[in-house]
């Protein structure tokens, strides 16, 4: 649980944010964030998503991107590689 959000620094940087009240399960190791078109991580469409990290420990975290994601980014995908399972989704508002 917690928030996750798009922001950028006063440099023009562009972050994935992690909230200080992220807070997940870690048991397995691969807790990855990933950019999606849907709520719906859709490992066969490789052109539906884009990697941003793996996350190990709760709390506020930043993720740099090397640029302004896509528009047809609409959503934040918390996964469970181990498990093939989604942990969570947010909308970008």
């Amino acid at each position: 649980m917690g928030m996750i959000d798009l922001v950028t620094d006063e440099g023009g940087s562009f972050f994935i944010k992690l909230g200080n009240d992220f807070t997940s399960s870690f048991h397995t190791g691969t807790v990855t964030i990933h950019l999606s078109t849907s709520e719906n991580l859709t490992l066969s469409e490789k052109a539906s998503f884009q990697l941003v990290a793996v996350v190990n420990e709760p709390g506020e975290h930043f993720l740099k991107l090397a640029n302004l994601p896509n528009t047809k980014f609409s959503h934040g995908i918390l996964w469970c590689g181990a498990a093939a399972i989604p942990f969570g989704f947010a909308e970008f508002q």
